[in-house]
């Protein structure tokens, strides 16, 4: 499962990520391990111009589940026993 993990995929982005002809650099691609991440550099009209091409590329049901808040992770720390 160590090929799996975060650290591994960017260690090999060249392989692993996509478009690694349009990318400048492929590790980037693996930017944290986590969602949402895009909101710390991409501009409001980056995102339009990205809803607006997946828009003409997806169907909505599909575009709604890709793009939902993703789910919250809990340690358990605040569960009732």
């Amino acid at each position: 499962m160590k090929a799996a993990t975060f650290d591994e995929m960017k260690s090999r982005a060249e392989r692993l990520a996509p478009d690694t002809e349009i990318l400048k650099d492929p590790a980037k691609f693996f930017r944290s391990g986590r969602s949402g991440g895009s909101q710390d550099f991409l501009t409001e009209d980056d995102l339009d111009a990205y809803r607006k091409r997946v828009g003409d590329l997806a169907p909505k049901p599909f575009l709604d589940w890709l793009h939902r808040d993703p789910p919250v992770i809990s340690d358990g720390a605040d569960a009732d026993v």
